[in-house]
């Protein structure tokens, strides 16, 4: 399978899973994940860590499995890896998501004791 028509099933079957229904932690678990390919029928997946992982498993697995093999036209399996380079880019995703902080209101020095006994 080629690896765009993967990429196109994969975020058709992410949108497909009810992420309402999961809260946006959950959402964002899931974004994570990216497919490596498929190998006679299994679908791998990289995800940026074990806790990760483990809740796709746990928690979506069957959904993710039902949306790919809809999109796909064929019964599929899923099989998921860690690469925890992945995190580093979820991280960035993160910072180009989020606005920045806004900066603390900045305050006057207080006048120093020299001064006051000058004025």
């Amino acid at each position: 399978m080629e690896s765009d028509s993967l990429t196109r099933a994969w975020a058709a079957a992410l949108n497909a899973v009810p992420t309402d229904e999961l809260g946006p932690v959950a959402t964002s678990m899931l974004r994570s994940a990216r497919p490596l390919g498929d190998i006679e029928g299994t679908i791998l997946l990289a995800v940026p860590n074990g806790f990760t992982k483990q809740w796709i498993e746990d928690k979506a697995q069957s959904k993710l499995t039902t949306a790919l093999s809809v999109n796909l036209g064929r019964t599929v399996r899923i099989a998921i890896t860690v690469d925890p380079s992945l995190e580093l880019v979820a991280a960035d995703d993160q910072e180009e998501e989020e606005p920045p902080a806004p900066a603390p209101p900045t305050q006057p020095a207080p006048a120093s004791s020299q001064e006051k006994k000058e004025n």
